[in-house]
């Protein structure tokens, strides 16, 4: 795991200039940190790697998935058919699953499995549905289940009832 310091000049941030600080007596720097500036657009940078499926439709500018220190955050899926183009048709159970397929396989591109994932978030149209998201969604881990968070929400793109977003941590 890597660690990152930015050394970015505060007085471009602040307008004022920041005091000088003496580093002697300091233990040294562990070797895992990397010094970095800011990027092109004055943001510290932060190394990254995307990854996305071929059966997996993105529906805007995002990548399926980007990994950074060591985790893989997956963008949420919706249950679109990526043959079809279209949301898969029939109730919350056929759309959770539709939803879980298209992680796994963006989940397989980076090299993890189902096991790999810490964390999962879960926006439903209806909090009505969960019982019968959550039957189809509890067969997709192991135990210990990773930690979710399900939410409620008003509408969620091209008029799905459901949509799943994960992270996965490297072993």
């Amino acid at each position: 795991m890597a660690f990152f310091v930015d050394y970015s000049p505060v007085s471009a941030v602040v307008g004022i200039n920041p005091p000088r600080i003496d580093h002697a007596g300091c233990p040294p720097r562990h070797p895992d940190v990397q010094l970095r500036g800011p990027s092109s657009t004055g943001h510290p940078s932060m190394p990254r790697k995307a990854y996305s499926a071929k059966s997996a439709t993105a529906v805007g500018a995002y990548s399926h998935a980007v990994e950074a220190n060591g985790f893989v955050h997956l963008s949420g899926q919706t249950p679109l058919d990526s043959a079809t183009g279209r949301l898969v048709e029939g109730d919350i159970g056929a759309q959770t699953a539709q939803c879980m397929r298209n992680l796994f396989a963006v989940l397989a591109e980076s090299g993890l499995t189902p096991d790999d994932v810490v964390s999962c978030s879960v926006y439903l149209t209806d909090m009505n549905d969960f019982s019968a998201m959550n039957a189809v969604y509890e067969r997709q881990f192991s135990k210990p289940f990773p930690a979710r968070t399900t939410i409620g929400v008003a509408a969620l793109p091209l008029g799905a009832s459901v949509e799943i977003g994960l992270i996965a941590a490297r072993p």
